[in-house]
């Protein structure tokens, strides 16, 4: 049975800070578009898709800033 390798605290903020960026991408970009089969008003998209954008500025900013 082969061991998983284990991820330190910085690439953990790395995989988040991609991750919210890909989220900030589709709610901006891809549910926009397609709002009326969603259902969701492109008001409250914008305002998700900015708090993620918010998370995966500050995710890599902690990675590159972290010492340990």
């Amino acid at each position: 049975m082969q061991s998983v390798p284990s991820l330190t605290a910085k690439q953990v903020f790395l995989i988040d800070g991609i991750g919210a960026m890909l989220t900030a991408v589709l709610l901006s970009q891809v549910m926009a578009k397609y709002e009326s089969l969603f259902g969701m008003p492109l008001k409250i998209l914008y305002l998700l898709a900015a708090i993620a954008l918010l998370y995966s500025l500050y995710s890599p900013g902690c990675y590159f800033l972290l010492k340990a």
